[in-house]
């Protein structure tokens, strides 16, 4: 939408209908980008932002960070200041799983996230 010949996203204008401080960054809690209604969205760093991210359409595995190794194991991997982790590797997909969620709960991932 065109305001004072400045485009502005409409996430970002509902910050500012509803009297509040337009942030750097907002976030749409469903993961959909056309929904902007007020419940769907919040204020949030870049960091929080990717912590809610979809599944990324290249994923093989359905799962966020967690994929085949070529030594025919599963490796469980997170992101986290910066930086890649390798979380270990494991026999089945389940304990990938597994290992990639608990570094998610104690790493303050949206529970969206990969969805």
């Amino acid at each position: 939408m065109m305001v004072d010949k400045k485009y502005q996203s409409l996430h970002r204008m509902a910050f500012a209908f509803m009297g509040q401080e337009v942030p750097d960054c907002v976030d749409h809690i469903n993961g959909d980008r056309t929904d902007n209604r007020w419940l769907n969205l919040r204020a949030a760093t870049a960091i929080d932002n990717a912590r809610n991210q979809r599944l990324h359409r290249t994923n093989s595995t359905g799962l966020p960070g967690v994929m085949w190794d070529q030594r025919s194991w599963w490796r469980a991997y997170g992101y986290l200041g910066g930086r890649y982790l390798a979380l270990g590797r494991y026999q089945s997909l389940l304990d990938a799983a597994a290992a990639r969620k608990s570094f998610e709960s104690q790493n303050g991932y949206h529970s969206n996230h990969g969805k």
